[in-house]
Formats: C-alpha cells, sequence, structure tokens
C-alpha cells in the first residue's frame, strides 16, 4: 500500500511538473493579493497626489477585498519614496502611486538612485490633474494678453515674479516654458509645496503661479485669486469660462499633473493586469468619477503599455525644457 500511495504521489508531483507555470502557481500561491497592499506616495498627506490615492485605494480595497494602504514617504521631490518601491520586493504588494514628477525628476537631477524606465513595471496612468494659471486679484489684469502686455512693462518687473511648488517640480518647468514663449523676463521663487504656494499668491507675495486646481480651486471661487488660463486640452467643468492655453495662442504650454501607479521591475505580469484591469473599473465607477471631477481631475485608466509609452515620451519632453532653461538639481 505505501509503495502504492508513493507512486502515486510521485506522479502527481511529475504532472505538476509539466504543467504551464500559470497553472502551477495556482497551485503553490493563493490568489493576489491575499494580504494588504502598501502604495507609496511619494509626497506629504493632503497634496493632490495623496487625496487621488486614497480615492483610488478605497475602490481598489472594495473590489479586491482587501487592504490597500497609502503610506506617504515624502522627501527629495518624491526621491525617497520612489527609491523605497524601486528596490522592493517585486511581488505587487508594494505600489507606488506619483504625479508628473516621476517623469521630471530624470530631466532635472543628474543622478538618480533608480532608472525610471527601468526599475517600474508600469500599470496605468489614473488621472490627470487640471493645472490653472492663477494671479492675486490684485494684478490689474483680467486676461492673459492682459497680463502679458502689463508685465512686459519695465516699471511692472515686479508682476514677472512667479511662485512655484519647488525648485525643479513640473510647475517651476512649465512656468520656464511660460517665460521663454511669451518672452517676458521672470524671476522663480521656489516655495515647499503647492499649498505653501498658493498661500503667498493669495497674500500677495508672489503676483501669478500655476498649480493644481485640487489646490487653487478653493481659492478661485472665493475670489482670493483671478483664473486666467486652463493648462489643459480641455476646458475644465469647474472654471467652463476659463479658456485653455491653446485656445490663447500658446498650444505649446498644454500640461496636466498625471497621476501614475507602478510596481517594481519583474512584479508578475499576472498581478500588472489584474491591477490595470482593477483601476480602469474604478476611474470609470460613479462614485469615483464624482470625486474626481470635484477637484479638477480627469480620470484615465490606462494600459500598461500605455503609461510605459507616455514615460518615455514625457521623460524626453522635459529633458528638452529643463536643457533650455538651464535647469538642474544636485
Amino acid at each position: 500500500m505505501s509503495r502504492y500511495f508513493s507512486r502515486r504521489a510521485a506522479l502527481v508531483l511529475l504532472g505538476l511538473a509539466c504543467l504551464p507555470g500559470a497553472v502551477r502557481m495556482a497551485f503553490a500561491e493563493p490568489a493576489y493579493p491575499s494580504r494588504p497592499v502598501n502604495i507609496v506616495v511619494p509626497f506629504a498627506p493632503g497634496g493632490g497626489a495623496d487625496i487621488v490615492a486614497r480615492t483610488l485605494a478605497k475602490s481598489l480595497g472594495e473590489q479586491f477585498g482587501q487592504s490597500f494602504v497609502v503610506d506617504n514617504r515624502c522627501g527629495a521631490g518624491g526621491v525617497i519614496g520612489t527609491t523605497i518601491v524601486a528596490r522592493a520586493a517585486p511581488d505587487g504588494y508594494t505600489l507606488l502611486f506619483a504625479p508628473s514628477s516621476h517623469v521630471v525628476n530624470p530631466a532635472v537631477m543628474a543622478t538618480l538612485p533608480y532608472d525610471t524606465e527601468r526599475a517600474f513595471e508600469p500599470i496605468s496612468l489614473v488621472a490627470s490633474a487640471t493645472v490653472l494659471l492663477g494671479v492675486n486679484p490684485k494684478v490689474p489684469a483680467s486676461s492673459l494678453k492682459d497680463f502679458i502686455a502689463l508685465v512686459r512693462k519695465p516699471e511692472n518687473n515686479r508682476l514677472a515674479n512667479y511662485g512655484s511648488a519647488g525648485n525643479g517640480t513640473p510647475f517651476h518647468l512649465v512656468s520656464e516654458q511660460f517665460k521663454r514663449a511669451t518672452g517676458v523676463e521672470m524671476q522663480h521663487i521656489a516655495y515647499r509645496g503647492g499649498s505653501p504656494a498658493t498661500t503667498a499668491l493669495v497674500a500677495g507675495e508672489v503676483p501669478f503661479l500655476f498649480e493644481t486646481a485640487i489646490t487653487l480651486s478653493p481659492f478661485a471661487k472665493s475670489g482670493a485669486v483671478r483664473l486666467l488660463a486652463v493648462m489643459s486640452k480641455q476646458r475644465t467643468p469647474l472654471f467652463p469660462d476659463v479658456p485653455t492655453i491653446g485656445e490663447l495662442g500658446y498650444p505649446e504650454l498644454t500640461f496636466s499633473n498625471d497621476y501614475g501607479l507602478y510596481a517594481p521591475a519583474g512584479t508578475p505580469p499576472a498581478v500588472i493586469q489584474a491591477m490595470a484591469a482593477a483601476v480602469a473599473k474604478a476611474v470609470r465607477s460613479p462614485e469615483v468619477q464624482a470625486t474626481l471631477t470635484a477637484q479638477g481631475t480627469v480620470p484615465v485608466g490606462s494600459t500598461p503599455d500605455e503609461l510605459r509609452s507616455y514615460v518615455h515620451r514625457e521623460i524626453k519632453r522635459w529633458k528638452a525644457v529643463a536643457q533650455t532653461s538651464h535647469i538642474t538639481l544636485n
């Protein structure tokens, strides 16, 4: 009897060894995810990336019946949190949720502790945050044309100072693009984040800046900020009367703060596909769409290949901007 069972067990094991890898995995491992998933956001709580990540995490948790925990690891323009994910085990339990800084950092930083294109498996471009050009209401200009004419006058040099969320951020680079496109000499004043920069705008410390609708909308609705342009290709439902930058003659300045979800390189394709499908389902849900659009954020839910192409294209774009503007960070 024992020899019979031993022989039978050997045959079973031999049969399993001959099965395709995906089938063998089904015998060896529980379905993904079988434990909580960590979503690293490389910026502080309360910002745009954090808000969208938490909205997504809630939906993913409901779909998979498992916890998706947002873990804020801020510092060094997003590099600290991104490095944590690059070095994590490629098992799908540590993911990166990053805004456009993910594709801007390779353009402005001479060295990074990871290769942005090779260290990660793209999952999905989750959403795009609308970016607005806002001015302090004391600035005597009600349109972009009036504003450019105003700051071109030598006596209005102070009005050409612009604020941003920090050196080397996407908002810094798009401001430099604006500077070249308009031919106006402007002075950059960097802050430690979009919220401090917006506070400075409202207080009149800087006359204008580019920031996301998530950050600027409350102030624009209260009259503390005047909006001159929407940087996206389409107008935002939040402010339907504000023209796009393309409508105003500067289509090359079109820009949005794009949020992508990534996994460490080497993560199993089945995990990547499962997550991409779940993200697509999440951004199609009425609840998520309502939450995002109320903040001026457009749901996307791309495929992994579409996000891969986006990363490659955007790194090239921002490298060109950084080189032309001589923007580098040590």
